[in-house]
């Protein structure tokens, strides 16, 4: 039996993995040897999480970062998705192995997303290597881009969100819900710390007083607030090396699963050769949704500005066939050290006989 101090160790890093808005969306019960991770639905309610492919995401990172602390641990992982209890996304089976060398354990931690301009200069073919290798053979694939034209091209297809988003009421008001305007705040209740999204402190007071309202932003939006939140966003993407996309072949729920594992492997990579990382993916999301019966949601002009965004970045990442699907867009550089970090709450585990 695997000590069950071996199994808190494990979860304890698992849940420092990317989650949408840092939700955090899962709970874990431990029986003997095997894991049972579980997804949280309302905490990530989004009309990004269209079909909790959002969450299934940062499941896929988690479960990521089990694999990699278990081998830390000297435990082999076999992991089986949706084995059959409600909101069950995986069962872990964890069996006594040889200790393995991780180089990305430590890196775990350390992850973090940098909302902050990077430096645009190439990345050098070693990491690129680096960050391609660490794909596997997952059946994810993965596309980098880093033609300065391109990513200009991506820089405002990928901002369309930000306008979209404050012209539009629930998205509006489900990202101030998420936003937590302190530390103290943060750690009580998973979300958005102000201080990683890298705003200066008189936009950090205009957010709070001001844009935070529904009444007085739809007043601004007359005279071209959400156009100017878009190209100040456009700019900040714009300052990448490279964006990179991964693709999957099925939009059933495991394989956005299999790319977040890969998100992560990704990521802890880029920690490791000390590049700078933001997910970018609001779009793709937002034209499933719209796509799938769900357009009543947006306005006429909004699902035309989804439409056209995801045009551009189908294009870009040379996606030819209807089945493909992005599952997660990425920009990646070398940036200056984020103000703040987002807290990870500590596991919530029930321990079974």
């Amino acid at each position: 039996m695997i000590p069950r101090a071996t199994l808190q160790r494990i979860l304890d890093i698992a849940v420092y993995a990317p989650s949408g808005d840092n939700a955090q969306p899962w709970r874990f019960v431990c029986n003997g040897n095997t894991v049972f991770i579980y997804n949280l639905p309302d905490r990530d309610a989004t009309l990004y999480n269209f079909r909790q492919r959002g969450s299934y995401v940062g499941h896929g990172a988690l479960i990521e970062n089990i694999c990699i602390a278990a081998a830390h641990e000297g435990l082999e992982t076999a992991v089986a998705y949706f084995p059959g209890p409600a909101l069950c996304v995986a069962k872990i089976e964890l069996t006594p192995d040889s200790k393995k060398e991780q180089p990305l354990y430590d890196m775990i931690k350390l992850r973090s997303c940098n909302r902050k301009p990077y430096d645009m200069k190439p990345l050098g073919p070693r990491d690129m290597t680096l960050i391609q290798d660490s794909v596997g053979h997952s059946g994810v694939s993965l596309v980098l881009i880093d033609d300065k034209e391109d990513i200009s091209k991506l820089a405002v297809a990928v901002a369309t969100n930000e306008r979209v988003l404050m012209e539009h009421k629930g998205l509006h008001d489900f990202l101030f819900s998420m936003i937590r305007w302190s530390r103290s705040e943060e750690q009580r209740s998973p979300g958005l710390f102000i201080r990683t999204m890298e705003f200066p402190g008189p936009v950090r007071i205009l957010l709070k007083y001001v844009i935070s309202h529904w009444s007085l932003l739809k007043v601004l939006n007359l005279i071209g607030m959400s156009k100017s939140i878009a190209q100040q966003s456009g700019a900040v993407y714009k300052a990448s090396s490279v964006v990179g996309a991964l693709i999957i072949d099925s939009d059933a729920d495991q394989a956005y699963i299999d790319a977040g594992r890969v998100l992560q492997r990704i990521w802890l990579t880029a920690t490791l050769s000390g590049l700078s990382m933001q997910p970018i993916t609001a779009i793709p999301y937002l034209r499933d949704r719209a796509e799938a019966g769900e357009s009543e949601m947006f306005s006429v002009e909004h699902r035309t500005l989804i439409r056209q965004a995801y045009a551009v970045m189908v294009r870009a990442f040379g996606i030819r066939r209807e089945e493909r699907h992005i599952a997660m867009v990425f920009r990646l550089g070398r940036g200056e050290k984020p103000s703040a970090t987002s807290h990870k709450l500590p596991p919530v585990v029930e321990y079974k006989a």
